[in-house]
């Protein structure tokens, strides 16, 4: 009767984990097509797919660099918004990495 288990948790912190930095850009570039608006500036063909996207590491800073091609119709600072916010969002979700900063250009209005 009164026969209880103890469990006890040894847990130590001896690790690190590394995440590639073409998880980071295939993350942005999935996100990035979810947005109304936005399709990629470089042909689709997946060898030439690294030009759109690029993801920096600097220290405790991300730098990701995003071309983008606007569709006709839709308003440009909206667009680059939307994508900024979700991007951002997105990898601090996925990844726990907060991008130090985001730079999108506009190759393309089509």
């Amino acid at each position: 009767t009164g026969n209880k288990v103890r469990i006890k948790h040894t847990h130590k912190n001896n690790g690190k984990i590394g995440i590639s930095p073409a998880v980071f850009e295939e993350i942005t570039r999935l996100i990035c097509l979810e947005v109304n608006g936005v399709d990629f500036a470089v042909d689709k063909n997946y060898l030439f797919r690294k030009q759109d996207i690029t993801c920096k590491f600097k220290g405790d800073g991300c730098h990701i660099i995003i071309n983008l091609r606007v569709k006709y119709g839709f308003n440009v600072e909206k667009v680059c918004k939307e994508v900024r916010e979700r991007v951002t969002q997105s990898l601090q979700y996925m990844t726990e990495v907060t991008p130090t900063k985001i730079d999108i250009f506009i190759a393309d209005v089509k």
